[in-house]
């Protein structure tokens, strides 16, 4: 079980190395858009006209994105005894789809996951 997990993180290792390239040149977008505005631009009016704050949101929300993938894969990569107990099925699908939700949409594949017993 353990060769198994060791084999498909190491599947999964390109797959999040193109997810978090993602994030990471949007980051480099806005950065450097943000760094060539401040040089032509009154950095009053950016920050007048919440061009800062939204940059800085947007920033925000990419490095959450970077996290949340790296974290993924490491609850996944982590080392454990074997421990039977009751899991959100949902909670672990929704995890596994963030991981691959590049992947899917580079696919033109969309997931719809209607399942009457979600709350319990």
């Amino acid at each position: 079980m353990l060769a198994e997990k060791r084999a498909a993180i190491g599947t999964l290792a390109a797959g999040v190395a193109h997810e978090i390239n993602n994030p990471m040149n949007n980051l480099g977008f806005y950065a450097t858009d943000l760094l060539e505005r401040l040089e032509t631009e009154d950095i009053n009016d950016l920050y007048d006209n919440n061009v800062i704050q939204n940059y800085l949101e947007i920033i925000k929300g990419q490095i959450d994105r970077c996290s949340a993938i790296t974290q993924n894969l490491l609850r996944f990569s982590r080392e454990s005894k074997v421990d039977i107990t009751l899991v959100n099925v949902f909670k672990i699908i929704e995890d596994i789809l963030k991981l691959m939700e590049h992947r899917l949409k580079k696919q033109n594949i969309d997931i719809v996951i209607d399942v009457a017993l979600q709350s319990q």
